[in-house]
């Protein structure tokens, strides 16, 4: 029988895990991503991460600045 390589599930693909932190208790959650091959699943978990990050770090009001620069053309602002 052939060995299976880490991470390969018995279907044949290929299973990353991310540490996202740990709970209340102190047991570690992780996010889990699958795809065909090892580069995809590290890929689509990689994207995740970024998102995550960027998230995190997003405030408020920098969101409603970027949206109002990004819909300038489109919507007509008068000050008066």
């Amino acid at each position: 029988m052939p060995r299976k390589k880490k991470g390969e599930l018995p279907s044949g693909s290929i299973r990353v895990q991310v540490y996202i932190g740990t709970d209340e208790s102190g047991k570690r959650k992780y996010k889990s991503f699958t795809a065909p091959t090892k580069a995809e699943a590290e890929a689509i978990a990689n994207e995740w991460k970024s998102r995550r990050t960027l998230k995190n770090t997003l405030t408020f009001s920098v969101a409603c600045e970027r949206y109002i620069e990004l819909k300038e053309g489109v919507l007509f602002l008068r000050i008066q």
